[in-house]
């Protein structure tokens, strides 16, 4: 695919505290790409560089081979940002606030008309055309946002945590939205701090911990670099885990991570032996401790284990 975006070597630091710490990977025309990291870990202040907001200690954009912070202007007018929180008039109707964000991007009266139809037509609120926004539920909402970040009919669309605070139902009906206008040939960014939001989603991702680039690639290929080990969940009276850990590893485990979670015991082993042979060994191994085993069960690594092996503090 052809790149269309390079970040490079990007460093920005707020009270001398590395929000950003030498970020580097590129974004390819056409694709729906996912910023995947936890709260703090430097998302939001990374989509508000890639628009020239926050200009950095270090490093550059590069926008088609030109830099964003050079070439602000020019290159604004090719993206179209929808933040988390919203942006627009609750105390305007949708044509409004459409007309609105039409003149900011200083489009002409008759281009705002025409695409007022056609981006309220792209995210199914025709029929509310006259209805006042603060009026909407909040999937409506978020809809509307997404049609004034496109009313200029943007090469890039950048969207902040998008499915935020919404239901299951909602949720979804967001993630057909983002497909339909990258189907129209739209390049998408898009963050969230939920592996299971963006997966279905993206072509490829970028994890950030901590303000630096922990993981990047498509799912499969991050699959296939870090999902060696299976992770195997034990339940078991009287829980005395830590007992259990030691007991396993002299037995001849090899544990490569472990931790409690609600009452359970995590391991992260590797792919040595098959599925079957790990829980019968195991069961065998805790019968001399004393520990009743109430339940166990083998999982390979999802993207969503690998983001909290991998990105998670």
């Amino acid at each position: 695919m052809e790149m269309l975006i390079e970040i490079k070597n990007i460093t920005k630091t707020f009270e001398k505290n590395k929000v950003l710490n030498d970020i580097s990977f590129s974004i390819n025309k056409g694709e729906i790409f996912g910023i995947i990291g936890q709260s703090g870990a430097g998302k939001t202040v990374f989509l508000k560089a890639l628009i020239g907001f926050y200009k950095p200690d270090s490093g550059d954009i590069l926008f088609e081979g030109k830099s964003v912070f050079k070439n602000q202007k020019e290159i604004m007018k090719t993206i179209g940002f929808a933040s988390q929180r919203h942006s627009i008039y609750l105390d305007l109707s949708l044509k409004e606030n459409l007309k609105y964000f039409g003149r900011l991007y200083g489009m002409k009266s008759k281009d705002i008309k025409e695409n007022t139809k056609r981006v309220l037509e792209l995210v199914e609120l025709t029929d509310y055309t006259h209805k006042l926004a603060g009026k909407l539920s909040g999937g409506m909402q978020r809809r509307l946002d997404i049609a004034c970040a496109m009313m200029h009919s943007p090469k890039i669309l950048i969207l902040d945590e998008p499915e935020a605070g919404l239901d299951p139902v909602l949720r979804k009906h967001i993630a057909e939205l983002i497909q339909k206008i990258r189907n129209e040939g739209t390049t998408i960014i898009l963050s969230s701090h939920f592996m299971n939001e963006i997966e279905p989603l993206c072509d490829r991702v970028a994890m950030l911990k901590q303000g630096t680039l922990a993981a990047y690639g498509s799912p499969m290929e991050l699959l296939a670099k870090y999902a060696d080990n299976y992770e195997i969940v034990i339940r078991s009276y009287p829980g005395n885990y830590k007992n259990i850990i030691e007991w396993l590893k002299k037995s001849g485990i090899t544990i490569i991570g472990s931790k409690v979670e609600s009452n359970r015991l995590l391991l992260y082993v590797p792919q040595k032996y098959a599925p079957d042979a790990y829980v019968e060994y195991i069961v065998k191994s805790l019968k001399p401790i004393k520990e009743t085993l109430m339940g166990i069960q083998l999982n390979q690594l999802s993207l969503d284990i690998l983001f909290e092996r991998i990105a998670v503090k």
